[in-house]
């Protein structure tokens, strides 16, 4: 059942219906091949290995904890919320520590990450006032000024058209009401790839000992391709269609799309701490895409992302976005 007084714009079936496994999510019966548009195995078939990986419900609390400071809602209060691409539950779970009583709507496309949410919501918060929906980000099926908040953890860069998402957002937001993304960003990503290529070039100098393992590099290689491929605002080359991460965003980008659709506000903030920005993220990158902790990165490498950091004052390095908060308000 939908949140009590929410209205939607098509009919939804409880998905136990067609899978009893899947009872508990409501859907408006997407066709398979549609789905799988939008979302390959990463979201499907290998779901449980994706929330095994990115699960973190703490982390995604302090970063809406910082968020909600510029939110005009109540904690004490019970606001409706909409969450986008919910996957196994860490905007979820963290939006419900931060406003116990809130009516949410938690969504995603992926049937199999919305079982695993499921289970979560069972499990730890059987209490909790929300309802599961099977949705396409594009094409919310909520009627007009209904929700107090949208959130986002990640999502806007797996779609094709995020800007048909964030016309969706405002034509569900009430008035005052606030969307806030989290989302990568080209510049940052693209010094990451500058220093990527930097390391890999400096670890063929046969003075250099020890060397970054193969493994290692070809991950950099892969990274420094992946957003080469990303960069820009045209996806209508048919790669896209087989790549589940497909942007790297500019504030420009979200400043024009936002102002052109009616947001009277947006605001844009670094998720890093200016310190040690790159080395960090570098170090990010290898925990979540080889399992390595910073000791696969030789004194050497270290010394450079460093200098890298260090080249720039705290008040630029807040400029140089990697991953950023987007907050608009209708």
């Amino acid at each position: 059942m939908l949140l009590e007084g929410v209205e939607t714009t098509v009919d939804l079936h409880d998905l136990g219906q067609v899978n009893p496994s899947w009872k508990g999510i409501l859907s408006p019966l997407y066709d398979e091949g549609f789905v799988q548009k939008y979302i390959h195995e990463q979201f499907l078939e290998n779901a449980s290995h994706y929330v095994d990986v990115y699960q973190n419900v703490p982390h995604w609390k302090d970063l809406l904890g910082t968020a909600s400071r510029h939110l005009a809602l109540d904690p004490a209060g019970s606001p409706r919320i909409l969450d986008l691409g919910s996957g196994g539950g860490n905007t979820v779970f963290a939006l419900h520590e931060l406003y116990p009583k809130a009516r949410m709507i938690a969504s995603d496309l992926s049937v199999p990450l919305l079982r695993i949410l499921k289970a979560n919501l069972e499990r730890h918060h059987e209490a909790m006032s929300c309802a599961i929906v099977q949705m396409n980000a594009e094409q919310i099926v909520l009627r007009n000024d209904q929700m107090d908040l949208v959130v986002g953890g990640s999502i806007l860069h797996h779609l094709f058209t995020p800007e048909k998402t964030l016309r969706e957002c405002y034509r569900v937001l009430k008035p005052g009401g606030s969307a806030v993304f989290f989302e990568p960003f080209e510049l940052g990503n693209q010094m990451l790839a500058l220093i990527f290529k930097q390391l890999i070039r400096m670890n063929g100098r046969i003075f250099l000992r020890p060397r970054l393992g193969r493994d290692v590099v070809a991950f950099f290689e892969a990274l420094c391709l992946d957003y080469r491929v990303r960069k820009g605002i045209d996806k209508s080359d048919p790669v896209y269609q087989h790549m589940d991460d497909k942007w790297l965003f500019t504030r420009g980008y979200f400043e024009t799309t936002a102002r052109s659709i009616g947001f009277r506000k947006v605001t844009i903030d670094s998720l890093h701490d200016p310190k040690d920005m790159f080395l960090n993220q570098v170090k990010t990158l290898l925990r979540l895409g080889l399992g390595k902790d910073g000791t696969a990165l030789p004194g050497w490498a270290v010394a450079l992302i460093r200098d890298c950091d260090e080249h720039f004052s705290d008040e630029m390095r807040a400029e140089i976005l990697i991953e950023s908060c987007i907050l608009l308000e209708k």
